[in-house]
């Protein structure tokens, strides 16, 4: 989707602010001003039923983030029972569209029954699942809230393209009256269909502001099939997901969400592992970065409507929670400048981040980077080189046309032996840079499956032996490459 310059988007953003007042609010120029200058006040939000046991190692983590950076916290924990009379009998997940509702609808000075605060004490409400945790302790929401311009809304793309947008982090600005307005239809509007079905309340969201115009088609969507990195659009900010909130421990820059309840926790690895596993091993494994210990647990929003066995059975999981939390993951250094795999980051290298940079790149400059890729990295993956242009006929124009623009479709055997095929679009920047070590965020070459892609119209990725590898195929470019790379 194309994207408004720096200035319009300010000038609509402060349409936007003027248009937007606090309920019974009024202002000075002059107080407005001292208002913009002060630092920006957050409240993370999470909730969970007290039988959900990585709710309370994520809030923990989660917890230390906000005492480190001077946020305000709140969990929001239940019986199964109140919760799902937090959801009015939906699914479970549609709760967290309950609380911030009734949090952002109050006026300023009454406080939500389910969180003792009130929204008006903040600028901004964090909402974050509660199978998710922040891995990078030194990255400020600040940040965030800065590069989207001060949006109303911000949310991620999604990590898979079952929808837009992931609901799992979510930042809602507390005076927008557009964003009590998106809370009130999400909850009043969204088809009933969505009320037990997967995706819920994410689905539900997506197709709310899918009717109202404010999302593209999704062909022209996903930052991991081409489509553009960062998203703005009237009111709402959408972040890839690599950056924002994302599914790989390798890949993720903020928050790890522990989707599914088995799913790998690397982009390149094959087996499947508990939700549990994949978040205690986080902790464990050094991949939360710097964090700092939590002298005092919030509670306020945690026990008082429990029955007596639940407040215990939760102050002991908190407790046990606190403990595993100092034991493994109080000033770890996390996986910045790991050597691959683990130490692959999200962005792709820069001779393949688009056509754009390619055309604009110089030949030698293109030759240059493309040997840096090749010879540096090990390989994961083996390919057969392609079957109809001889390798002698390669030429600038064909590898920057082919690195850039060329869209090709993958295909792959149906599992557990059905017949058919399963296809996937993509373009070649990114078999590029799966097959060179450094996959995108999620790529459609996903290394959940057992069986190799196979190119339409192109030899097959294979990992049989007989198959060259990059480096073999490099060693055999035409003479002009390897000039450039010498007179470099």
């Amino acid at each position: 989707m194309p994207g408004m310059d720096r200035a319009t988007k300010q000038l609509s953003h402060e349409t936007m602010d003027a248009r937007i007042a606090i309920p019974g609010a009024s202002m000075h120029a002059d107080a407005a001003q001292k208002k913009k200058a002060d630092p920006l006040r957050f409240l993370l939000v999470t909730a969970y039923d007290v039988n959900y046991k990585v709710g309370f190692l994520c809030s923990v983590v989660n917890e230390a983030y906000c005492k480190k950076h001077g946020y305000g916290f709140a969990r929001v924990v239940r019986s199964q029972e109140e919760m799902c009379k937090l959801s009015s009998g939906r699914h479970l997940a549609w709760g967290k569209v309950a609380i911030l509702r009734d949090l952002l609808q109050r006026s300023g000075t009454t406080v939500s029954p389910c969180i003792e605060v009130r929204a008006h004490d903040f600028d901004y409400v964090v909402w974050i699942d509660a199978d998710a945790m922040i891995l990078n302790h030194n990255l400020k929401l600040e940040q965030f809230v800065t590069f989207s311009q001060e949006a109303d809304f911000i949310i991620g793309e999604d990590m898979a393209d079952t929808d837009f947008l992931n609901t799992g982090l979510m930042f809602f600005r507390t005076c927008s009256g557009w964003c009590k307005d998106l809370l009130q239809k999400w909850w009043n509007d969204s088809e009933t269909r969505w009320h037990q079905e997967v995706c819920w309340d994410q689905t539900g969201l997506c197709c709310l502001l899918q009717a109202q115009g404010l999302l593209d088609q999704k062909k022209h969507w996903f930052s991991w099939c081409g489509g553009p990195q960062h998203k703005r659009m009237r009111n709402m900010f959408v972040f890839d997901c690599g950056s924002f909130n994302f599914k790989y421990l390798n890949s993720c820059k903020f928050v790890f969400h522990a989707v599914g309840e088995r799913e790998l926790a690397f982009s390149f690895s094959r087996q499947l592992l508990r939700k549990e596993d994949r978040l205690y091993a986080a902790v464990r494994d050094g991949f939360v970065e710097d964090g700092r210990d939590v002298e005092v647990l919030e509670d306020s929003s945690s026990v008082s409507p429990m029955r007596p066995g639940d407040v215990d059975s939760a102050t002991l999981q908190l407790q046990h929670a606190l403990q595993f939390w100092r034991a493994y993951g109080i000033s770890r250094s996390g996986m910045r400048g790991q050597p691959p795999p683990l130490g692959w980051g999200c962005q792709m290298p820069a001779l393949c981040l688009n056509a754009a940079n390619l055309v604009a790149s110089s030949e030698g400059s293109a030759v240059l980077q493309l040997r840096e890729v090749l010879s540096a990295r090990r390989l994961p993956v083996w390919i057969v080189a392609c079957s109809d242009v001889p390798q002698d006929c390669f030429s600038h124009s064909h590898i920057l046309h082919a690195l850039g623009e060329v869209p090709v479709r993958l295909q792959r055997p149906a599992p557990g032996g059905k017949h058919g095929l399963l296809t996937c679009k993509a373009r070649f920047w990114q078999l590029w840079d799966y097959a060179t070590g450094c996959p995108p965020p999620f790529s459609p070459l996903s290394a959940t499956s057992n069986s190799p892609w196979c190119l339409r119209g192109w030899n097959q990725w294979q990992l049989a032996p007989q198959a060259p590898s990059l480096l073999e195929i490099a060693a055999s470019f035409p003479s002009w490459m390897h000039q450039a790379c010498a007179g470099g």
